[in-house]
């Protein structure tokens, strides 16, 4: 049986309701997956946020839930797509900040430059039109 190489990567990450909706919770994402080569979508992955207990509750509440990474340590093309979120378990985490992540979708990736992200993480698109 062959397996494919596992990858692990710390991001900074946010949650929303849907691709563009409300912010629910942000924090510092562990992120494992099997490498699937540059640029192609990540549809088998998972991992863990920290965040703060109000999120944490909100998390709980929501449905249609999406993940957006930021650039960070070299990484210019962070992942974005939908997500499931479930408590770890209040023996592996009795503060409840802590929050497993799996695919609800796959994962893809944004095409920034270093130059791009020079002053910061882009808006999207639908956030700066009026």
């Amino acid at each position: 049986m062959r397996t494919m190489p596992v990858e692990t990567q710390t991001l900074p990450g946010v949650i929303t309701v849907g691709a563009d909706g409300e912010e629910l919770a942000r924090g510092w994402c562990i992120v494992v997956y099997e490498m699937a080569g540059q640029h192609l979508p990540l549809a088998d992955w998972r991992g863990e946020i920290a965040v703060d207990s109000e999120s944490a509750a909100r998390l709980s509440a929501a449905a249609d839930l999406h993940i957006r990474f930021h650039p960070y340590g070299g990484v210019y093309e962070p992942w974005h797509g939908p997500v499931t979120v479930a408590p770890v378990g209040e023996e592996d985490d009795p503060n409840g900040r802590r929050l497993r992540l799996s695919s609800a979708g796959p994962l893809i990736r944004s095409r920034y430059s270093p130059d791009e992200l020079r002053h910061g993480f882009p808006e999207l698109a639908s956030a700066t039109e009026e």
